[in-house]
Formats: C-alpha cells, structure tokens, sequence
C-alpha cells in the first residue's frame, strides 16, 4: 500500500546549500532529480546510490532527469545529494 504523503508541507528541500538530510523519523524522500548543470547529480541514502541524474545537450536545455518514487527512510539515514534538486522532497506520512 502507498502511503499518503503530507506534499503542503516537506519536511526538507534539496537545494542549494541544504543537500543533505539526516532523518529524526520515518519519512519519505520523492520527486524529480532536474539537474540545473551538466554535472552528474547523484542522490544516496548511507552511502548507497539511489538515483542519478543530468543536464546535457544544446545549451542544456535536455538531459537525463530522474523520477524519485517515494521511498521509505527511517530515522538515523542520512540522504545526500551532488548538486541541488530543487523538485527533490521528504515528506512526512499522514496515514
């Protein structure tokens, strides 16, 4: 069963300057990896690559994005990310 995720409001944001999370408690991490540079985004819970993501093309307007469906973590993992993902959540479950 897919849990319900409380989407108005995550609890962290991937983004420049916050690119890693330690979760206090089980929660979800969901979205899209939308690279804003050529560089080879990657996201890791302990360590272990989960997604990866990147910019190319003409002007880098295409490129290799990446869906994040939601995925369970629990309390103590620490989730990572090279390069801001500004579409990239946690979440908290409502039910």
């Amino acid at each position: 069963m897919n849990p319900v995720l409380n989407y108005t409001s995550p609890l962290h944001t991937f983004s420049a300057g916050n690119l890693s999370y330690t979760a206090t408690k089980e929660c979800y991490i969901c979205g899209t990896m939308s690279p804003k540079s050529t560089d080879l985004n990657t996201l890791t819970v302990n360590g272990t690559v989960i997604a990866q993501a990147q910019q190319g093309g003409t002007n880098n307007v295409y490129g290799v994005r990446n869906y994040v469906a939601p995925l369970k973590i629990k309390a103590g993992d620490i989730v990572a990310v090279v390069g801001a993902c500004n579409y990239l959540h946690i979440f908290e479950a409502i039910s």
